[in-house]
């Protein structure tokens, strides 16, 4: 598979460098941890390491390119094994963050009698008399499948998301569309399952972990805070984490004190994650799709 190498950054609040110079050549064998070239800005120099091995299959921007943006790729590594045409599919910054963040419409509404759709940018009215009623439930359900329909590499794991479809009944009928491969029981161990997701993210797939209720997340702490959130900042913006948390958060009847936390302002606090709180089942629903396609790791906090 290939790896795209990408621009870092110097600081958290560098936007764009100077990569001055290249230190291997278009067919190059390289190693883990080679340096493969030097980038700068009016305050820093600094060398991109190599994160494979394999061989510099295309350099995309030469020796002395100003003005390159961060996370933009520079270079493309295949394995050895791996044969490559001219037609490499390279995504830009901007049109994978066009990609990711794009929100489809939340339902398909059919026979509107007073749609109107304007210009891009303009509002869009809709008759609210047409629109299906749903339950969160329902709709965190159905943000899922569209999203795993839509892409291969998300997949959804978590105790008892598969056979039992899930504590809340969340993942009903996902099991059965998507297969075992897809939808993965866990064992009961949240520092576990949060390892391998966030792994499974750090090699290009996009996964949903969910937690059974966001008070049992405290056992994987290690993995959200350390693993998850900072990962993307200490190697440069070239390791990301496309992932998201989800399950139930807050207050509930009947589940006793270890069940009725709010972590909301915990998490929040963390920088490298993102917060997701959702009311309405459209806020749900809308806001897990824009999850599952970020390229950052998500908490998304739904109410217990």
């Amino acid at each position: 598979m290939p790896i795209n190498i990408l621009m870092p950054a110097l600081s958290p609040t560098m936007t764009e460098g100077r990569l001055s110079k290249w230190h291997k050549s278009e067919g190059d064998l390289v190693e883990a941890g080679d340096i493969l070239a030097e980038i700068e800005t009016d305050k820093a120099t600094m060398e991109v390491e190599a994160v494979d091995e394999g061989i510099l299959e295309k350099i995309l921007i030469p020796d002395g390119s100003e003005g390159v943006k961060v996370n933009e790729v520079i270079a493309i590594i295949t394995g050895e094994d791996e044969k490559t045409n001219n037609a490499i599919e390279v995504i830009s910054t901007a049109e994978s963050a066009a990609v990711k963040f794009e929100l489809e419409k939340e339902t398909e509404l059919k026979n509107t009698s007073s749609e109107e759709i304007k210009n891009e940018g303009d509002l869009r009215k809709v008759d609210v008399r047409t629109t299906k009623p749903q339950t969160v439930r329902e709709a965190l359900r159905d943000a899922m499948a569209e999203e795993m329909r839509n892409d291969d590499r998300v997949f959804l794991m978590g105790e008892e998301v598969a056979e039992y479809e899930g504590a809340y009944k969340v993942s009903q009928g996902l099991l059965e569309e998507f297969g075992e491969r897809r939808v993965i029981d866990t064992p009961i161990t949240e520092h576990g399952f949060t390892g391998v997701g966030i792994g499974a993210a750090f090699l290009g797939l996009s996964p949903i972990v969910e937690f059974m209720t966001f008070n049992f997340a405290m056992q994987a702490m290690d993995q959200l805070i350390n693993s998850a959130a900072k990962t993307n900042y200490m190697s440069g913006g070239q390791m990301g984490c496309p992932i998201v948390f989800r399950g139930p958060n807050g207050a509930a009847a009947r589940v006793a004190a270890q069940h009725s936390q709010c972590f909301a302002s915990w998490y929040a606090h963390i920088p490298g994650l993102k917060v997701v709180s959702p009311w309405s089942a459209g806020d749900a629903k809308g806001l897990l799709k824009s999850s599952i396609r970020d390229p950052n790791p998500i908490i998304f906090l739904e109410n217990e």
